[in-house]
């Protein structure tokens, strides 16, 4: 399942291009690899920051079955340490397809309107 993470990051970072840079990530990759993103304290934080970005964004999927999975995104500001965008969408299915769409309604349905708002209140502050 680790091929079909990596599948759903790309997928979410293409759709995320339309809209924001994105950066390369390569530098702290190997470092990335060493940790839980999910139980280190808001390591993402400090990657994104050393990788060059202001956002990140982290993903995870929770199986509960077989056929019954949620997938959990939250968009950080890594400068100002703290959460702007929380969404989850539970899927049924556990394939390429499902997992693809599951990433496409999120964005399409929730992630990409509340992460303008958010940053366009962020702004005007």
């Amino acid at each position: 399942e680790h091929a079909r993470l990596k599948l759903v990051a790309e997928r979410l970072k293409d759709l995320m291009a339309a809209d924001y840079v994105t950066v390369d990530v390569s530098a702290v990759t190997s470092d990335i690899g060493k940790v839980n993103l999910q139980a280190c304290g808001n390591c993402g934080d400090d990657f994104a920051k050393r990788a060059g970005a202001r956002l990140v964004v982290l993903g995870e999927m929770n199986k509960m079955s077989e056929l019954i999975l949620s997938l959990h995104v939250i968009v950080r500001d890594a400068v100002a340490v703290e959460p702007l965008v929380e969404v989850r969408v539970d899927l049924r299915g556990n394939t390429d397809e499902s997992w693809l769409r599951a990433i496409d309604y999120l964005w399409q349905n929730a992630l990409s309107s509340r992460l303008k708002t958010a940053l366009k209140a962020r702004s005007s502050n």
